[in-house]
């Protein structure tokens, strides 16, 4: 929480994410409540290379949610973690509505992969900051096998 201030304009989070769930993102209000109300909207698209040569290309996207997706990876593991890293431009500023855009890639089993996603709250608010969770209560996100940096700047 109060991460996104008005200092910057810019913010850059990169990430490292060593279990097999996929992450999910909700925005934090100015009072540092989570905002999971419906609302948020994601769409992406992914592309994934096997050692045999064979590939696959794909797209997603939901509106109205209660959360966005940070990537349509879903399967890091301990030896070969998922990464990535996602840009917002004034979270804070309460005229615009809250967006992010970014990129994560993977290595599992036989194939790479790789996701372009971006999404956004429908309604104008000042977000002061991020949640990152996992949907599978499996893989918690935990201090060895979760780690992150956010910079800002103009």
């Amino acid at each position: 929480d109060n991460c996104f201030t008005t200092t910057y304009d810019y913010y850059k989070l990169v990430y490292m994410y060593g279990g097999s769930s996929w992450m999910k993102m909700r925005y934090i209000n100015s009072d540092g409540s989570i905002n999971s109300a419906a609302g948020y909207y994601f769409a992406g698209s992914w592309f994934r290379r096997d050692s045999g040569g064979s590939h696959d290309v794909g797209q997603f996207g939901y509106f109205n949610q209660n959360y966005m997706t940070a990537g349509y990876i879903g399967d890091g593991q301990a030896n070969q973690p998922q990464f990535g890293e996602y840009q917002f431009y004034q979270p804070n500023n309460s005229s615009y509505k809250p967006q992010f855009w970014g990129s994560a890639a993977s290595k599992h089993g036989n194939h790479t992969k790789r996701c372009d996603v971006t999404g956004s709250y429908d309604s104008p608010f000042s977000a002061t900051g991020i949640t990152l969770f996992v949907d599978n209560g499996s893989y918690p996100m935990t201090t060895s096998n979760f780690q992150y940096a956010l910079y800002g700047f103009n």
